[in-house]
């Protein structure tokens, strides 16, 4: 194969064999000079050419010594007052003049004569010529050579060390040693790519010029990475800067094969330059390691370390070691080197597509870059491996020598069995998981790669897996990534080790899995319609059609008894179902294709329940106890005639805590795959009418005064054309969204709910009349987001008692606020108005306007600062949109619009989304409305620390009232405004709206400075 790009510069390195070649006149400085510098470079670890100690008995001399002259780095020619009487020491000279020029130093040391002497050959060096000359008169070019090589070498820059003190000497020598052979790598190899930048990067961490402190730096990544050869390339590099260095390889291994006294002996025996030690007794140990290294400056590495009690057993303590010693940890888990207290942790990063692409062709091609025909399947090959070294070596060597058929035989192949040598070095990382950390890596690698840290949690917590510790151990670990946006990821050769795991006992009878994430694989096991012991956990997830569409028969699941997570988007089922697992505690099953839940199914486990767009008519056919119950959504199932009798699904009281009813559009499942609930609950975002309801349902609304526990209900567009005085009685509830519904006033019993935080009354378009809004309780709470959202609800009579009703609300929530030890919290309300109250001291027309913030950061009197913008939206009659057909819901615009609060300052933006649902199809007529934003102090300090500029840039910040409307509807912001809110102002604020006798005064206060 011949390479398409550039060949390969390795071809152009040296091997070298030896650090430092002497030449030098034995009987001239064998016993006093060089024997000092020879046992000066030992110390420092240098590899050394000494003649009369490296030559083989019975070699050639001469060919000896002209390979281990080309095989060393640095030429040290020591000269004395008999070198140029010996014909061996100029044969010597004359080829390592001829290397000068080549990538080896040569570095000329004068030691009993002067550097003129050897130049111009007086003296002793003369009369040794005339010698020469007389003998070899018939070889005199020969001569002549070494008289050149003589007068060149002497040229170069070194050290006259006559009459100097020789310590003093040696000391400098060795010192500029040390930096030529540590001014480039010094480990040239095929694995070594990108390597340069990242070991300078570890150089800056260990702040190798400081020799004042004791420096411990800890490197981390996943298996296969290149921790390893990283760090022996930069040992390589800087060992020569310290008196005495180590390389322990495997720590872990000696541990659990010898003990800790093993690791302590050779510790020892390699600084100690190959002292042999015996030592039996760890305090032994532990007492010479703390005498004999307390006044070396030494460079320690530990590889492979997976446990802090190691570290402890070592007894490398920091104050045992001598000023400007530095210790390298190397450990795939991360907190290990937090528990030590590191100075530093450098985690290694995979390679970028440059180096990755020229490892690759080193292993395949030989060559740095692609050979042709085979530019394709080398970017396959890539992508496989995404950036991790040993992949990329382990496949470019496989794939070495191969034609290109064979590549694509092993690409498929790879796909289906992934390499051994890969997976067994991933596989210690999972082998060291406790069991419910191995049962998350399970979950994520088959079912969750690439969703949302919340929801992830969310499901892990109902499978009773403690999410919250467990994922944030695989992340120190080095097995699970969670991006930016709180994505969770891994890696694909981990998502395939964790797939492969669960495979390994059975890989051809996916029935004996205990997980199922493959379309093929499922309708394999419903094919077989046989029992599955092992099977915990379905999730299948299909929105485009990878094959025919097939139907499979619902009954085979009748016999899935131990499953206990079951997830399905887009499977078609037929056929009856009898039975479901009475262990599961998820079910998540779009488009259920049956009228009620199996006859014989006791959900008393079950956690959430979520049947979106089904045929269910009524959820049980006969009672049945839903102790657990925290979730369910039975939305878009338009063949719903009944509701749940929820005292049925209570039990006994003090088991509905978390009930919530979710109406949940398809927009929203499509792109959660499978429902957020608890975000969706918070922030229904994208729930549209649905059309087709049938009136009749619209009063099925259940009692309620069971619910004593209940903090989430949403019942969002469920066609309700009145509630009931009973919901009075949800006393904990905490967030209600009535958004969407028919009904013309509340009931005045909502007064009661005096814990309520939020109250979403959008688009109602016949609402008219507002009761007086709960007074809340004084009681403190954890967290909250409260607001009022009142929002095109055209029919809306009253304006101004909803405006100070409102406003009212905004001051009981921030009395509460004050009163919490919680300092943090947003309030957001959305009114029919459009004019900006006086109230909001700083104003502008448009939609943006300059902020004074640094008067107000750290003044602990200031409660927070409230914004506020003016917002018109209208249908745009001559656009006539981008329609599609829900084939189970109403004909909508696609798109939504969103209005959001942009603080922008010099080196970074905040940007706030308010929660309003903002779709084309929902507005009929002009609506008019005031936007309002509160944060408290503490709150915009700490998103504030979340931009790049820190808290240093307050001092410019623009406040920016941006909206984003979708096809078809006309949105803009006419003005905005802000007030910075006080103790005293609150205090005056309520004053004036409690004593106040009429609506009309209020209102005056609220619209001038008041």
């Amino acid at each position: 194969m011949d390479c398409k790009g550039i060949q390969s510069s390795s071809s152009s390195w040296m091997i070298w064999k030896y650090d430092v070649f002497v030449s030098f006149r034995g009987e001239d400085t064998r016993n006093n000079f060089t024997d000092h510098l020879f046992g000066a470079l030992h110390t420092k670890g240098f590899v050394i050419f000494r003649d009369d100690r490296e030559l083989r008995k019975g070699g050639s001399i001469s060919t000896e010594l002209l390979q281990a002259i080309e095989g060393s780095r640095i030429l040290i020619v020591v000269f004395s007052k008999n070198y140029a009487s010996s014909t061996w020491c100029l044969q010597e000279l004359a080829k390592i003049a001829d290397n000068v020029e080549v990538s080896q130093t040569v570095l000329p040391i004068f030691y009993d004569v002067s550097p003129s002497e050897v130049r111009k050959q007086t003296g002793n060096y003369g009369k040794a010529f005339v010698e020469h000359e007389e003998r070899f008169r018939d070889n005199l070019e020969m001569v002549q050579t070494w008289r050149d090589a003589l007068t060149r070498v002497a040229n170069l820059s070194g050290w006259d060390v006559s009459d100097k003190p020789q310590y003093g000497e040696i000391e400098k020598i060795i010192k500029e040693v040390t930096r030529l052979l540590d001014r480039k790598l010094s480990t040239p190899s095929d694995d070594i790519v990108g390597m340069q930048s990242r070991v300078e990067e570890l150089e800056k961490l260990l702040v190798l010029d400081s020799n004042d402190d004791i420096r411990v730096v800890g490197i981390c990544g996943m298996g296969g990475i290149g921790k390893s050869t990283l760090v022996a390339t930069l040992y390589c590099r800087i060992c020569n800067q310290f008196d005495a260095s180590c390389f322990i390889d495997d720590i872990s291994k000696l541990f659990g094969d010898y003990g800790p006294i093993e690791a302590q002996k050779q510790i020892l025996s390699q600084i100690l330059n190959g002292e042999s030690l015996q030592l039996n007794n760890p305090a032994i140990a532990t007492n010479l390691m703390r005498n004999r290294l307390r006044h070396k400056k030494v460079l320690i590495v530990l590889d492979n370390v997976d446990g802090v009690l190691q570290l402890d057993k070592l007894a490398l303590k920091r104050e045992w070691l001598g000023a400007g010693s530095r210790i390298i940890i190397i450990s795939r888990d991360e907190h290990i080197l937090q528990e030590y207290q590191v100075d530093k942790v450098y985690k290694v990063q995979l390679l970028n597509y440059r180096d990755a692409l020229q490892l690759f062709c080193r292993k395949a091609f030989k060559c740095d870059d692609i050979v042709r025909d085979y530019l394709d399947l080398t970017n396959e090959a890539l992508e496989y491996a995404k950036g991790l070294p040993l992949a990329i070596k382990v496949l470019g060597s496989l794939f070495f020598g191969r034609d290109v058929s064979e590549w694509r035989s092993s690409l498929v192949r790879l796909r289906e069995n992934p390499e051994k040598d890969i997976m067994d070095v991933l596989r210690v990382s999972f082998d060291a998981l406790k069991d419910t950390e191995k049962e998350i890596f399970l979950d994520i690698s088959c079912f969750f790669h690439g969703q949302s840290r919340e929801y992830v949690e969310h499901l892990l917590d109902i499978r009773g897996f403690y999410p919250k510790i467990g994922i944030r151990n695989l992340v120190e670990k080095s097995l699970v990534i969670i991006l930016e946006d709180e994505t969770i990821t891994m890696h694909d050769l981990l998502k395939e080790l964790g797939r492969s795991i669960v495979r390994e006992k059975s890989p051809k009878e996916p029935r004996n899995w205990s997980r199922l994430w493959d379309y093929k694989d499922l309708h394999n096991v419903i094919l077989q319609n046989m029992a599955t012991e092992n099977l915990e956990a379905i999730v299948i997830r299909r929105h485009i059609p990878e094959f025919p569409e097939t139907t499979m028969k619902a009954g085979a699941l009748s016999k899935m008894s131990h499953l206990k997570l079951l997830i399905l988007q887009g499977v078609i089922f037929s056929g009856s179902l009898n039975h479901l697992s009475n262990e599961l505690q998820h079910i998540c099953w779009e488009k259920y294709p049956f009228w009620c839940l199996p006859p014989n199914f006791e959900p008393d486990k079950l956690v959430e329940l979520v049947l979106h767009r089904s045929s269910i008519r009524q959820l049980l056919k006969d009672s049945k106890p839903l102790h657990h119950l925290r979730v369910m959504d039975l939305s878009y199932s338009r063949n719903l005639i009944k509701t749940p009798d929820f005292r049925e699904l209570l039990g006994k009281p003090g088991h509905a805590e978390h009930v919530k009813i979710l109406e949940i559009n398809e927009s929203s499942i499509k792109k959660q795959s499978t429902s957020s609930i608890l975000k969706i609950v918070r922030f229904p975002l994208h729930w549209f009418y649905s059309g087709r309801r049938e009136e009749s349902i619209g009063l099925l609304l259940p009692s309620v005064p069971h619910f004593l526990c209940l903090k989430e209900l949403d019942l969002s567009f469920c066609n309700l054309f009145q509630v009931p005085d009973a919901i009075g009685c949800l006393h904990s509830l905490m967030w209600l969204n009535l958004n969407g519904n028919n009904f013309v006033t509340l009931p005045s019993s909502i007064k009661e709910l005096s814990k309520l935080l939020e109250l979403k009354l959008e688009h109602c378009k016949l609402l008219k009349y507002l009761p007086e809004l709960p007074v809340r309780s004084k009681a403190s709470f954890d967290h909250y987001v409260a607001g009022l959202y009142i929002f095109n609800c055209p029919n809306l009579i009253a304006i101004e008692r909803c405006y100070n009703m409102a406003f009212s609300w905004m001051i009981q929530l921030l009395e509460v606020h004050m009163q919490s030890s919680l300092r943090h919290g947003d309030i957001h309300i959305v009114i029919p108005g459009t004019e900006i109250p006086r109230w909001f001291n700083k104003q502008s027309a448009g939609s943006s306007m300059s902020m004074d913030l640094i008067p107000h950061m750290h003044d602990e009197n200031c409660i927070g600062i409230a914004c506020c913008a003016a917002l018109v939206a209208h249908v745009e009659p001559t656009n006539l949109g981008c329609t599609r057909k829900n084939h189970d819901g109403p004909t909508f615009i696609l798109g939504e619009g969103s209005f959001c609060f942009i603080f922008e300052m010099k080196k970074g933006n905040f940007v706030y989304f308010m929660p309003m649902l903002i779709v084309k199809d929902l507005f009929t007529v002009e609506s008019n409305h005031l936007v309002l934003l509160f944060f408290s102090r503490e709150a915009f300090i700490s998103r504030k620390s979340f931009t790049p500029a820190g808290t240093h840039d307050f001092d410019s910040v623009k406040l920016i009232c941006s909206t984003h409307k979708p096809q078809g509807l006309h949105m803009e912001v006419k003005s905005c405004g802000y007030h910075w809110l006080f103790k005293e102002d609150l205090v005056k604020l309520n004053r004036k709206m409690t004593h106040s006798g009429n609506s009309s005064v209020r209102k005056h206060m609220l619209l001038t400075n008041g």
